[in-house]
């Protein structure tokens, strides 16, 4: 197969597998709404802010949604999330034919038994907290970068990790643990420490600049970290825990803040609004709900085994597993509310699952 024949084939998948992880927004036949989510609409068009700690997400929404339709929102996030996940499996899997059967084996799995595709569908910023994640791991794991791939990655990771708080504290605190994670990093997997810290701290520091710079010009200077939700979250663990289960998407109001910003900003989409299954009170989630129980209690069991009896994909289990520990610690602090919680991250785990036909000496080299 020709180079160029290769590309088309890539970007086939990319496109593809957007719309794949926009199932439930097509389902449901409109994107799915928090109330918070009139927030963030006002927040990229009106001069009246709302204090939420995630302003270039509203930047975001304004911007991607080209000012006409939240489809284009829910497709752009789940672009630039799908590009990341085929990254991994670019640099993971060798074999071209393999590498796309496992992408939307995984694409598949994520978006129809787990929760990844209602958190793309959704017009909230939690699907950048696992991209930030993700595209992290990428520099983390993956030894020699072409500059032109560093630069994507790192703009994905530094765009996704200023989307809200609670996903620039995570970025912070994994940096503060990267010299752990470091000492994980065994084998041909090993990277130089150098570029690992000179990939770091470069995405870091931009990150918290775009973030607070963001906030700034936007005339918001409170960050939605709240220190009191933070000790109750850690006092009543039995709440965050729940967190990882899929919250339910209530009907919105028709005075409340997600309609009306829809109405003010999206004329030409709040027929498709009012249509929805959401407004129509019809959209549940039950069945996907006891899936993703059931898929994280298999999924963890396995990666266990994994750590315990082979050397696939240890270091990658182990970032991942640290990870969500760090998002389940801050998260309880930032908001203490189970639409922000773990449901939207917890996709990620079986993804080293799917990667096991990498080959044990596969060295992670740009290809």
């Amino acid at each position: 197969m020709s180079s160029k024949q290769k590309i088309k084939e890539e970007l086939f998948a990319i496109v593809i597998g957007a719309l794949i992880l926009c199932f439930y927004a097509l389902n449901n036949k409109f994107p799915l709404l928090f109330e918070k989510s009139g927030n963030f609409i006002d927040n990229g068009f009106s001069e009246k802010k709302h204090t939420t700690g995630e302003s270039l997400y509203s930047f975001f929404v304004a911007h991607a949604s080209w000012g006409k339709s939240l489809w284009f929102v829910v497709y752009s996030q789940s672009v630039l999330l799908i590009l990341v996940l085929y990254y991994y499996f670019h640099f993971f899997i060798e074999n071209h034919r393999s590498r796309l059967i496992y992408y939307y084996g995984y694409i598949f799995f994520i978006s129809f038994l787990m929760s990844a595709s209602i958190a793309a569908s959704t017009i909230s910023p939690i699907i950048f907290g696992s991209t930030s994640l993700l595209s992290i791991g990428l520099l983390f794991f993956v030894k020699h970068l072409n500059f032109e791939r560093t630069l994507i990655i790192s703009v994905i990771a530094i765009v996704s990790s200023a989307m809200d708080t609670a996903t620039i504290l995570t970025m912070a605190l994994i940096f503060v643990a990267s010299p752990v994670i470091y000492l994980f990093i065994k084998g041909e997997q090993r990277v130089n420490w150098r570029t690992l810290f000179s990939r770091f701290a470069i995405v870091g520091m931009f990150s918290i600049a775009l973030f607070l710079s963001v906030n700034k010009v936007t005339g918001k200077s409170e960050t939605g970290f709240q220190w009191n939700n933070w000790h109750a979250g850690l006092r009543n663990l039995t709440v965050e825990f729940k967190s990882i289960s899929i919250p339910k998407f209530k009907k919105p109001t028709v005075e409340g803040p997600a309609i009306t910003a829809v109405e003010n900003w999206f004329t030409s989409d709040i027929r498709e609004c009012y249509l929805s299954k959401q407004i129509a009170g019809a959209e549940t989630f039950d069945m996907i709900r006891m899936s993703q129980w059931m898929v994280l209690l298999l999924t963890t069991c396995a990666c266990i085994y994994l750590l315990i009896k082979t050397k696939f994909h240890n270091n990658l289990i182990l970032y991942l597993l640290a990870s969500l520990l760090l998002t389940f610690i801050v998260r309880s602090g930032v908001s203490g509310k189970l639409e922000d919680g773990l449901w939207g991250f917890v996709w990620i785990l079986p993804l080293p699952l799917f990667l096991f036909p990498v080959l044990p000496n596969h060295n992670l080299n740009e290809k």
